[in-house]
């Protein structure tokens, strides 16, 4: 038990009556027992005593000359308001102010309705009262001026912070994180560095990831040895930013970063504990922190940072809790092999529409574009990817600040392609080959997902064994690695892609009509603005070229589409030396492309992209050319006579249009400056001083490469005086190529363009392989059964395109296949498939090139000891 009393005697307590004044009482024949764990107050001593006590629903009350006290019922017992200690009850509001910890006064007086036993002498809370401690230990630096008022647009002022070092070392070495907030938007980008050092790399980094958004005015900064370091405002100052440093030890001057951290480490903390992960895997919840924040309600904006700054309302289908149980999706190697993978949900990949999956039993982080809660087990659907942003909000750079894109891989590589398969582990040269270019590979697969499961019919095998049939010889070639299933689902969800109209008539009845009624009037509208016909009736004798409207659905950097209609002229019907002469027209040598994009790369220049609106109806006609008025467009005279157009500029489709544009942009550039290079007729340069600038023509496409941004403001201000010109900004994609750049670094991949021809000639789901071709290629490659000729010279001519863009690694196969295509056999075929598996497995590789302090030029090449058994001579022969 308890123990049993020490003492007996008189007590004096003090009760607090119902108004909350204090009220001495003298408890006779009191028992003293310290070690009882609470103190009774006896009912009947108390009515001996002249206490009356009431017990009802209204309240329970005890009262005595007129002073009432009030019980307080609490697990079926009746308390008293009371402190033990009376002695101590009436005590200075100074002797309170230390107890509490130098708690200030108007804190002090509210909490004696909140507490028991703080009772304060009267005359002490009169008094003024001045603690020099609190002078010394809370004097706060208060604000000298009102603070800016907000930015009015997105980059107009960014306030940056780091923050470090973070203990413990996050996952890859990381123990600093830096943040940039867009004051306007409150839209904020984290990067993560190892050492402080590293804060300029990704100052690079932010200006490239915002930069299609448009330029950065201001930047904010407190007067840290990373922001004030020569090459970090060297840098600021020839980007044109204005730096802006606060006061010392004035933190409150750059309040939005300051306030950030705060708010992003309470995020971040809260879901390293909800998910009971270790704690070095602080950046992914740091990552995952910025992400989700970046796509929350502000109550100043009414709207989500994401969406203030992009205009776009942010998707959070695709979300899931942080630290959720999950599998991802792996492709089996074999029948029986397990199609799912358990692990750990950690965040987003802000690089490509995929997921983070941490694996316990491993310790690593792998990206997986389709996985499955634990949670929705019972829904039996797949968790598609999240939505590819707009903007990269959350982007980091690919060079060693880089933090949840540089993940460990074991055993089999993940593979974003088209369909969702992950690419099998083939065999070891192959990982290891894909983990040392995992950091110079960017991700765009689509968001669609077909993983049909393979079954095994082993509980209902035959029992007699039967002749396996297969498709006839000349549709051999034609068999695919996925099942009938599969093929169904496909043919299934084929309708729901948006298919372009070869006439008028399919685009006015399509589902897009609405969009292609819009690009119709637009087109019109041009060259109406243009001055490019006129209307007249047909003289007699002279020859009329038809016209068609042609259709197409383009493919832009993030992924939207913009629907486009040209009216064309049906060239074919013209004739030479009466309505054309000359038509020869030059196109730039992709090689040009790759040796403007190494010059730009070691030269550090800044590389953009403009687009020339209707460009060919910028050029004069030198024909008399008649061409019927379009279809749904058509005008008659007041008569009723039938009218056509007699042109005035170039048209599509004219033979000598591209000629008469080519023409008409040479003269403007070379009257700017310019010069022609020789070796490719579409490549301009002018040296200005010690700078240059280079434009790369490509029809109505130009790239402009400049070393800094006035020649390129320049340029742009010399195109738009001239032409409708369209500013892309820093070049992202071109030709159906993907660019990335960053200081002293620019890539080009065809990851999308390896998508589209992988599920052309249905192959989305065949199984990798490690190298472009087998050792055999090459022997008897005229034997063997003929296949279809069409087909055959469709996948080379693909591979081509491709080789002689970003894929050398290719062109040496690509170039054997390319003997055949006359009379193709069977092991042809084959060997273009294992190309093509060749890129399955690898879709992700791309061309980078480096800036590189040597300025020797380096030829790399390869000879063929194999390839040509059958005709290798001895040299002496």
């Amino acid at each position: 038990m308890y123990g049993s009393a020490l003492k007996r005697g008189d007590a004096k307590i003090c009760l607090i009556d119902s108004e909350g004044r204090s009220v001495d009482a003298i408890l006779t024949n009191a028992l003293y027992c310290p070690t009882y764990p609470q103190s009774i107050f006896s009912v009947k001593v108390a009515t001996s005593n002249g206490f009356e006590l009431c017990f009802k629903e209204d309240g329970n009350r005890m009262k005595k000359d007129g002073v009432i006290f009030d019980f307080e019922v609490r697990n079926g017992l009746y308390y008293l308001k009371v402190d033990e200690n009376t002695d101590s009850m009436n005590l200075s509001i100074d002797h309170w102010h230390k107890v509490l910890g130098h708690c200030n006064h108007k804190d002090i007086m509210k909490l004696k309705a909140v507490s028991n036993g703080t009772i304060i002498d009267k005359e002490s809370q009169k008094k003024d009262f001045t603690c020099n401690v609190c002078v010394e230990g809370k004097f706060v630096n208060t604000r000298h001026r009102k603070p800016d008022q907000r930015a009015k647009g997105p980059l107009d002022l960014i306030h940056t912070d780091l923050s470090g070092p973070i203990d413990p070392i996050g996952k890859d070495g990381f123990k600093y994180v830096i943040s940039f907030v867009d004051d306007f938007s409150s839209l904020a980008f984290v990067y993560f560095l190892r050492v402080k050092s590293d804060s300029i790399i990704a100052l690079k980094q932010f200006l490239a990831d915002c930069s299609q958004f448009g330029r950065v005015k201001r930047l904010r900064c407190d007067n840290g040895g990373e922001f004030t370091s020569q090459e970090f405002t060297s840098l600021l100052r020839d980007k044109g930013i204005k730096q802006e440093f606060t006061s010392p030890e004035s933190p409150h001057q750059n309040g939005t970063a300051e306030r950030y951290w705060r708010t992003l480490f309470e995020m971040a903390r809260c879901l390293l504990l909800e998910a009971n992960l270790p704690k070095h895997l602080w950046t992914y919840a740091v990552k995952t922190a910025a992400y989700i924040r970046n796509r929350c309600y502000n109550k100043r904006l009414q709207k989500s940072p994401f969406e203030a700054f992009t205009g776009k309302k942010p998707n959070l289908a695709n979300m899931h809790i942080f630290g959720s149980p999950c599998y991802a999706y792996v492709h089996e190697t074999k029948k029986l092999d397990s199609k799912g993978k358990q692990g750990i949900f950690v965040g987003y990949d802000h690089k490509s529409p995929v997921y983070l999956v941490y694996y316990p039993h491993s310790g690593m982080v792998q990206r997986a574009r389709l996985i499955k809660m634990a949670s929705e087990f019972t829904t039996n659907q797949e968790t598609q990817t999240p939505e590819n942003c707009e903007i990269e909000d959350d982007i980091t750079s690919k060079n060693k600040i880089e933090s949840p894109n540089q993940y460990e891989t074991e055993g089999k590589t993940e593979d974003n392609s088209e369909k969702g398969e992950q690419l099998s582990g083939h065999d070891q040269h192959e990982t290891e080959h894909e983990q040392r270019n995992e950091n110079e590979t960017t991700n765009s697969p689509d968001q669609t997902q077909t993983e049909p499961e393979e079954t095994s019919e082993i509980g209902q095998m035959k029992r007699y064994p039967q002749r396996k049939r297969g498709p006839p010889s000349h549709l051999r070639e034609y068999e695919t690695d996925f099942d009938n299933e599969d093929s169904m689902f496909k043919i299934e969800n084929s309708s729901g892609k948006s298919k372009t109209p070869t006439t008028y008539k399919e685009a006015i009845e399509s589902e897009d009509s609405k969009n292609w009624r819009t690009a119709m009037d637009s087109e019109m509208k041009a060259l109406e603005e243009n001055s490019s016909f006129k209307l007249v009736k047909l003289p007699e004798g002279k020859n009329i070229v038809g016209g068609k409207w042609v259709f197409s659905i383009k493919e832009l950097a993030h992924g939207s589409k913009s629907y486009k209609a040209r009216y064309v002229a049906k060239g074919y019907s013209q004739t030479e030396g009466v309505d054309y002469f000359e038509t020869f027209a030059p196109t730039a040598n992709m090689t040009s492309v790759r040796t403007l994009m190494q010059i730009a790369a070691q030269q550090n220049l800044l590389v953009h992209q403009m687009d020339v609106r209707t460009a060919y109806l910028n050029a004069d006609i030198d024909a008399e050319i008649y061409i019927r008025q379009p279809e749904g467009y058509g005008l008659k005279s007041d008569n009723g006579d039938e009218l056509v157009w007699k042109l005035q500029k170039s048209l599509y489709g004219l033979k000598q249009s591209g000629r008469n544009w080519n023409q008409l942009l040479h003269n403007h550039l070379t009257n700017d400056g310019f010069e022609r290079n020789p070796a490719d007729h579409c490549l301009y340069y002018k040296r200005v001083e010690h700078k240059i600038i280079y434009v790369l023509v490509w029809v109505d496409d130009l790239i402009i490469a400049a070393s800094n941004e006035v020649l390129l403001n320049e340029f742009k201000i010399c195109m738009q005086s001239k032409f409708k010109m369209k500013d892309l900004m820093q070049v992202s994609y071109f030709l159906g190529i993907d660019f990335a750049q960053v200081e002293g670094e620019i890539s080009m991949d065809q990851s999308k363009y390896i998508h589209r021809i992988l599920d052309k000639f249905s192959m989305t789901d065949c199984k990798a392989r490690a190298t472009p071709c087998e050792l055999k290629i090459g022997r008897n490659s005229s034997q063997g059964e003929k296949v279809d000729p069409i087909r055959y010279r469709e996948i080379v001519g693909s591979l081509i395109y491709l080789a002689t863009c970003t894929r050398p690694d290719i062109a040496w196969v690509v170039g054997r296949l390319s003997q055949h295509l006359a009379d193709p056999r069977e092991e042809n075929l084959i060997t273009a498939k294992h190309v093509l598996r060749y890129l399955k497995g690898t879709i992700n590789y791309r061309l980078t090139y480096r800036r590189s302090d040597s300025e020797t030029l380096r030829l790399i090449g390869f000879s063929d000891s194999q390839g040509f058994r059958q005709k290798c001579k001895k040299g002496g022969d």
